[in-house]
């Protein structure tokens, strides 16, 4: 009988004797990756799946908020409310538990005839992280825990391919490999700063000068908070009996870094608001950014967050953004108004940090816009927060669609065509780079900033959804996108736009077809661009999903003075 592997591929890998049932199992051996392209099934959740995930998880995370708070207030000899622990915790327990559910409907969607035998991985401690930051670094980059979660994932499921089970106890190092990011321009540290002082954490492209201005006006906002429950996107969906019946509190408990049993190391000197609006950048982890929200929260200030980039209104499901940040008293989009559960908490607004790119661009030189870049994406290695797009189990999908690009690519197209992967999130990330580079040893590959790199290009191609395209799109640029629709599972009103982008030669799904056009239009990009057709299917799209405004400043200034 067949070992079903669930985490990384052992040391003794059989084909004859072992199972890989994803693309997570090869955790550190891409090139064994890139060789296994037919040992995978598509077990990639479905809308209805995706659905489902975010109803269990925001009714999970609401059912047991007050058990926890309790718990919590305990630990910390402390009276916080709901309100403060909800705030706290929410991302931790929507990262973790939307990360075992999608591994719960993955493996529902084994279908086999085969039995199996499986190990299970059990771990023996009280808490398994020590630090908060921790738990994030270690669910994308630790194949221990990975394997961890679906064990958590199979015993809830209980299939009947499995007829042995076995477990082993594994311990998850201290410290992980942290991602390295890079350090923040003095400029952006210095805002950042500023920030702790003033009612505005989150909107990217103002000066410092116009967030103090409109911190003005966050605080004649005299309308209080109130604590909101989690509404899910389909009420018709019926819950599992197999989820819900899981000891969910001793797991969330567990799950929770020690950090949270003493929460007030975090309380620093940072002004704290008593009324009006609060726009929030992120309280994702325990931290003094977290506690300071957490507090003016309890303290009745009506706690907003703003959209920095993709992943908000265009996916059909992300979890984590959608319970967290959407669930607030307010969120700022770029446009898009009437996406989900809570179309009464979003207000569209232009973006600044889109709307200075678009400024950049039209300032350049034409004669200088002369490279046509492929801008590509990565994925994860593991799920940290159930997403319906890419994840590790596209892979193939994603490598073959890369390879066709580059193995059809014109002649008159190769000399003004440049690379440009992905370059963050290399440890949590199968990274395109090196098989490419073995393949095509003329490869011309890009680092530099995006953004600078937008304005001197004259024609930009997407693989995938995501900050960047919007930014090209909000910018003017001539864009050409190709991705598998398959592989990613847009929102309904995104997916409209896209249709409309391919009744006018935007959007392929074939590589190959994207490229002729390419070759079509490279000799004058501006002609097919501005075009009345073409001109309509963009604005229409940027007015919903990357607003621009000639005057971004005043156009929130009014807004917000009248909210």
């Amino acid at each position: 009988m067949k070992e079903l592997i669930l985490g990384d591929i052992p040391e003794n890998y059989d084909p004859k004797k072992h199972y890989l049932l994803g693309a997570w199992t090869l955790f550190k051996k891409q090139e064994l990756l890139e060789k296994l392209d037919k040992a995978f099934p598509d077990l990639f959740p479905t809308r209805d799946q995706f659905d489902l995930i975010e109803a269990h998880t925001g009714y999970l995370a609401d059912k047991y908020l007050p058990q926890l708070a309790s718990y919590l207030n305990k630990k910390n000899n402390s009276n916080y409310t709901e309100e403060f622990w909800r705030i706290i915790t929410r991302d931790k327990l929507v990262c973790f538990i939307s990360s075992v559910l999608e591994k719960y409907y993955k493996l529902s969607n084994f279908q086999t005839d085969e039995s199996f035998k499986v190990v299970l991985s059990e771990v023996g401690v009280n808490h398994i992280f020590e630090e908060a930051y921790e738990f994030d670094e270690r669910i994308q980059v630790c194949e221990l825990y990975n394997s961890y979660l679906f064990s958590l994932a199979l015993k809830m499921l209980n299939p009947s391919y499995i007829k042995e089970y076995d477990t082993k106890a594994i311990s998850i190092p201290k410290k992980t490999q942290i991602v390295s990011g890079t350090i923040a321009p003095l400029r952006a540290r210095v805002i950042n700063k500023i920030c702790e002082y003033t009612r505005i954490q989150s909107i990217f492209g103002f000066n410092i000068i116009q967030i103090f201005l409109l911190n003005f006006f966050c605080l004649k906002n005299k309308n209080s908070s109130t604590f909101q429950k989690y509404i899910p996107f389909n009420t018709s969906l019926p819950l599992e009996e197999n989820i819900l019946s899981a000891d969910w509190f001793s797991l969330l408990v567990k799950n929770l870094s020690v950090d949270f049993h003493n929460i007030k190391k975090f309380k620093k000197k940072m002004r704290i608001y008593k009324n009006g609006i609060f726009i929030c950048s992120s309280f994702k982890t325990p931290t003094s950014s977290a506690f300071r929200i957490a507090t003016m929260k309890m303290k009745g200030v009506k706690i907003f967050s703003s959209q920095h980039g993709s992943a908000y209104g265009d996916f059909h499901s992300f979890t984590r953004n959608n319970l967290s940040e959407l669930n607030l008293d307010g969120f700022f989009t770029w446009g898009w108004s009437n996406y989900g559960h809570s179309p009464e908490r979003l207000h569209a607004l232009p973006s600044p940090q889109l709307s200075k790119v678009r400024k950049k661009y039209k300032k350049q030189d034409k004669a200088l816009k002369k490279k046509i870049l492929l801008v590509s994406t990565c994925f994860q290695r593991f799920c940290w927060s159930a997403c319906s797009g890419y994840d590790s189990q596209h892979f193939h999908d994603y490598l073959n669609r890369i390879e066709r690009i580059f193995t059809n690519l014109p002649s008159s197209v190769k000399k003004s065509f440049y690379f440009r992967p992905r370059f963050s999130q290399r440890e949590v990330s199968y990274f395109i780079i090196e098989p490419l580079e073995k393949k095509y040893s003329d490869i011309k590959v890009l680092n530099n900033n995006l953004d600078y790199e937008f304005v001197n290009s004259k024609l930009i191609i997407f693989d995938s959804p995501g900050s960047a395209l919007y930014k090209s799109l909000a910018a003017n640029i001539p864009t050409i996108i190709t991705w598998n629709p398959r592989a990613w599972l847009m929102s309904d009103r995104f997916s409209e736009h896209l249709e409309k982008f391919k009744e006018v030669g935007i959007f392929f799904e074939s590589p190959e077809y994207a490229l002729k056009k390419v070759e079509q239009v490279q000799d004058d990009t501006d002609r097919w661009w501005n075009s009345s057709e073409v001109q309509k299917v963009v604005q229409d799209f940027c007015n919903e999903f990357a607003r621009v405004s000639d005057s971004p400043f005043s156009d929130w200034y009014k807004y917000l003075k009248k909210l």
